[in-house]
């Protein structure tokens, strides 16, 4: 079985051991909504994007991460920002992902070095300026559509596109201001969170947690 085949049967049994499957920004997400395991954060509703190899992103609600009818919810990272863009590795053309992903930036901005890009974003001189601002424009668009969809107006960047947050909020947020139907009566808020490393699986934690506390009676007999 192939692993969005696995992702889209909801787990595996190995054994008598139930085996979880999860998307990455889902679970990362979920560490950002839950203080802890059954208690929720300060804010348990928002949209997370999570940058890294691509794009991708999940939406929370009340503490509940919601992942689609078979786990693919989110997929922000592959809606079409440019249609005569380039050709994403999905084989769509004009993705997000092939603006905002981690080596589309480095390629358009002829770098190799992302520590060192995300350094320089700070400051940035005239030319990763150039690259920084198509990528907060592209993202804001792909966000815009994504908050009238779903009604929310918190985002929380993490990954990659958290080092490059401050370079790329205010593109970000001119953009959603001049699309987001909801934008003149409650401003969006970004914020962000260092999830990169841990937050996949501080998240993962979580989701085993919580399995727990609401049905105690499966785990007694452990």
């Amino acid at each position: 079985m192939r692993p969005y085949e696995l992702l889209a049967s909801g787990g595996l049994d190995l054994d008598g051991v139930d085996v979880g499957l999860g998307n990455e920004a889902d679970y990362a997400a979920l560490s950002v909504a839950l203080a802890a395991p059954g208690r929720l954060a300060e804010r348990p509703s928002f949209l997370y994007v999570s940058g890294s190899v691509g794009v991708g992103s999940a939406f929370v609600f009340n503490g509940e991460v919601f992942s689609g009818r078979h786990g693919w919810a989110g997929e922000l990272g592959h809606v079409c920002v440019d249609p005569s863009g380039a050709i994403c590795g999905c084989g769509a053309q004009g993705c997000l992902e092939t603006i905002a992903g981690r080596g589309a930036i480095l390629a358009a901005a002829g770098r190799d070095d992302w520590d060192a890009l995300a350094a320089d974003a700070a400051a940035p001189d005239a030319a990763l300026g150039e690259v920084l601002g198509r990528v907060g424009r592209a993202l804001g668009i792909a966000l815009a559509g994504t908050l009238n969809l779903l009604d929310v107006s918190h985002v929380t960047l993490g990954g990659t596109l958290a080092d490059l947050a401050p370079a790329l909020i205010p593109t970000l947020v001119d953009e959603v201001n001049a699309r987001v139907l909801s934008a003149p009566f409650d401003a969006l808020t970004v914020e962000t969170v260092a999830t990169a490393e841990t937050g996949a699986a501080l998240g993962a934690a979580y989701a085993g947690a919580q399995v727990i506390l609401t049905d105690p009676a499966r785990w007694a007999s452990g």
